[in-house]
């Protein structure tokens, strides 16, 4: 199954505010294995954050600014990636909470900790199965270069799995929001 991404469906606009990610984070990651680093590792989150607030006096659900699980890339190249399985939190941990947070992920695992600051984001939403998600990706930053520079210099593109198999069992029902930081050229 082929998926081509029109231009017009690209959105760009303005991110308002900042933006807080905190997961796992997980270095040299050949982009074949995602899903299924995904699916490993995801209970650990949730489990992890979920104790963590429940410590801290918090409902982890109530400290979300986005209720959506977030694949965060840091860095993909040459088909390896360095990225995170994770969240939006409404407001950053200090050094102490992340201390804390690190003894539950456990030392086989990294806390992944990033602010994503205001600034241009380009937005595609896809319908369809995660095995589309590499070709589309390509098309997405293909698509870009014409009006805008993907922000390469710390620069942080993400998927946000609006509808997953948590929530549906047909993969041809999936929902996943891609977005990466841009500038106008």
């Amino acid at each position: 199954m082929e998926r081509k991404i029109h231009p017009s469906e690209i959105k760009v606009f303005r991110n308002q505010p900042e933006q807080y990610f905190i997961g796992i984070r997980k270095r040299d990651l050949p982009v074949k294995d995602i899903g299924e680093y995904f699916g490993k590792i995801f209970c650990v989150v949730v489990t992890s954050l979920t104790t963590f607030f429940k410590q801290e006096g918090k409902n982890f659900s109530d400290v979300l600014s986005n209720p959506s699980s977030i694949t965060m890339y840091f860095d993909v190249s040459n088909g390896i990636a360095d990225m995170g399985v994770g969240f939006f939190i409404e407001k950053q941990l200090d050094n102490s909470q992340q201390e804390k947070l690190k003894e539950l992920i456990g030392k086989e695992n990294e806390l992944g900790v990033c602010t994503v600051p205001t600034s241009d984001l380009a937005f595609y939403r896809h319908t369809g199965p995660y095995s589309l998600l590499p070709n589309l990706w390509g098309q997405f930053c293909g698509n870009l270069n014409e009006k805008y520079e993907i922000v390469t210099n710390n620069g942080l593109s993400w998927e946000e799995n609006m509808v997953h198999p948590d929530n549906e069992t047909d993969e041809n029902k999936f929902v996943t929001d891609l977005y990466m930081q841009v500038k106008r050229k």
